[in-house]
């Protein structure tokens, strides 16, 4: 027996993205949310990830919590102020609509949209900058422009270019085998 509806409202967060404040400060940081998507999305999807690097299939496009946990962690972010716990109410939270209570959980899905995680960087924000900014925008800029992911980009690049050279010589060793058979 449920004792309570299962029922969920958007909260100030969806609000908050529509404002001309921070839609702005998510335009000033488009270069960063964009590249930091993509590597959620590696992270989402590694076999995936892994097959487009090889084949050159499509990189994954959507990401999952699972990314989105492993983003936080690798750059340093996850700790005793955001816990895995945390972080999952956050991506529950970012990844809900609400299109009336028709709809609302009945069309619930695990994946993140680069809006949803958007506001999933501005929840993080939010949760991590504690200096004087209250207004979430402002909060949310300062986070961005501390950029907390630039040493896991870095890593996470450096991990790429090797994933893209193994797979070139090991294109290159098909090949000349196919060569040699000939």
């Amino acid at each position: 027996m449920l004792l309570y509806p299962l029922r969920h409202r958007p909260d100030d967060y969806h609000t908050a993205m529509l404002q001309p404040e921070m839609q702005s400060v998510l335009r000033r940081h488009s270069k960063l949310i964009s590249n930091l998507y993509n590597t959620f999305c590696k992270f989402s999807h590694p076999a995936e990830h892994e097959q487009s690097i090889q084949d050159g299939s499509p990189a994954p496009d959507e990401g999952n919590i699972q990314g989105f946990v492993e983003i936080l962690k690798r750059a340093g972010l996850m700790d005793s102020s955001l816990s895995v716990h945390k972080v999952a109410h956050m991506f529950v939270q970012c990844n809900f609509e609400d299109d009336g209570p028709e709809v609302g959980w009945q069309e619930w899905d695990w994946g993140m949209t680069i809006g949803e995680f958007k506001q999933g960087l501005v929840r993080i924000a939010d949760s991590k900058v504690t200096s004087h900014e209250t207004v979430l925008h402002m909060k949310s800029d300062a986070f961005l422009k501390s950029n907390p992911f630039k040493d896991m980009q870095k890593k996470v690049a450096i991990e790429e270019q090797a994933a893209f050279k193994a797979a070139a010589k090991a294109k290159e060793r098909l090949n000349s085998a196919k060569s040699d058979t000939k």
